[in-house]
Parts: structure tokens; C-alpha cells; sequence
């Protein structure tokens, strides 16, 4: 009696041999990270700038001088307060909100002015995720008082501002930016206002 399977014929051998184990069977081929190497990262893409909102806080301690090229020259400071509802869409920026301005000035006679206004405020610039830069319009009404100080003669009756300027500001927290702000305008007289500014904004933006 042979002890080997004759050609052809496999079906005995087979059974000697049993079934392959299921691990043999279903293993997936892998491929494996040599030690010490780390896995290759994935490679993201620039992700697109859609539309962000936000509400932004205004807050610009400002130094006032009127009367260029005028008689009258006063100087002073003053303080804005404003909200702005702002939208952003890629790099393009639209905004505003309403403004409230006060200006007080004084000159070497002693004659002081109070200047109160509450008006609109339009922005509209660009800029990136880290910083922006924008034109705006701005005017007010208000009260306006006025004394003189050689006769303590005292008027107040309605006032008015209007101003046009530029401004940017940079931000060094993702809530909290900081920047300056120049205006040009009319209040009574010519009238310089450069400003610093300090915005705390609530949003997508």
C-alpha cells in the first residue's frame, strides 16, 4: 500500500490537509508604517469665505480741531460710541449703525464748546480675517453749547456734525480689534478729528 496521493487525484490530500483557518482566508493585504515614521497628514484645501455677520462695538476716544482756515480755531476731545451691524462676504466689508458724539472745545479766550450729536454711521472697505480697512460717512443732530469767556454770555440750541473719513483696524484677540480712525467734516466750522479705536465684536465674523 503507497502512502502517497496518486496525480490527479486531490481530494484525500486535501482532507489531510483540513481547512484553512478563516483568519488565512479573509486577511486583507495592509500596508505597514515603519516604526519611528509618522503617518503621512492629510493635505487640506484653502476653505472658502462665505457670508459672516456680526455686531461690533465701537468705542473712539478722539482728539477735535475746528476752524481750519477759519477765524474761530478751538481744539479739544471728544468720545464716540457707536453699534454696528456689519456683514462680510470674502474680503469685501459692508456696515453700520447708529453714533453718538461728543466733542467739547476751548480756545485762549476761554470760550468753550459742547457739541452732543446722535446720527447713522455707513462703513464700507475690505480686508482679510486679520484685518480691515474702510471708508465711512457719518452725521448727527444734537444740542450745541456754547460760552463766551470774556462776557460769560451762554447760548445752547441745536447742533449738527458731518464728517467723512478712513480708518483700519487690526485684531489681537478674535473678539477684541484695535485701529485709528481719521474724519474730515463740518460741525460750525472746518473740523480735524483723528481717533483711536478699540471694537468688541459678537458674531460669525
Amino acid at each position: 500500500m503507497t502512502a502517497g496521493v496518486e496525480a490527479g487525484d486531490t481530494s484525500e490530500g486535501l482532507a489531510l490537509v483540513g481547512p484553512l483557518p478563516a483568519r488565512a482566508r479573509l486577511a486583507p493585504e495592509t500596508v505597514e508604517v515603519p516604526a519611528g515614521e509618522p503617518a503621512p497628514a492629510a493635505v487640506e484645501g484653502p476653505q472658502p469665505r462665505g457670508k459672516r455677520k456680526e455686531w461690533a462695538l465701537h468705542l473712539a476716544p478722539a482728539f477735535d480741531y475746528f476752524g481750519l482756515f477759519g477765524d474761530y480755531a478751538g481744539y479739544g476731545g471728544g468720545f464716540r460710541f457707536a453699534g454696528h451691524r456689519n456683514l462680510r462676504v470674502g474680503g469685501f466689508y459692508i456696515g453700520g449703525g447708529p453714533v453718538m458724539h461728543y466733542t467739547y472745545l476751548g480756545d485762549s479766550t476761554g470760550d468753550a464748546v459742547h457739541l452732543f450729536t446722535v446720527g447713522p454711521d455707513m462703513l464700507i472697505g475690505g480686508g482679510t480675517d486679520k484685518f480691515t480697512a474702510y471708508g465711512h460717512l457719518t452725521f448727527g443732530l444734537g444740542v450745541v453749547s456754547a460760552a463766551d469767556g470774556a462776557t460769560d454770555a451762554r447760548i445752547t440750541t441745536v447742533g449738527a456734525r458731518a464728517a467723512a473719513g478712513v480708518g483700519a483696524y487690526g485684531y489681537v484677540t478674535p473678539k477684541i480689534s484695535v485701529g485709528a480712525l481719521v474724519d474730515v467734516g463740518w460741525a460750525f466750522a472746518l473740523w480735524l478729528n483723528p481717533m483711536l479705536t478699540v471694537n468688541f465684536h459678537f458674531g460669525d465674523a
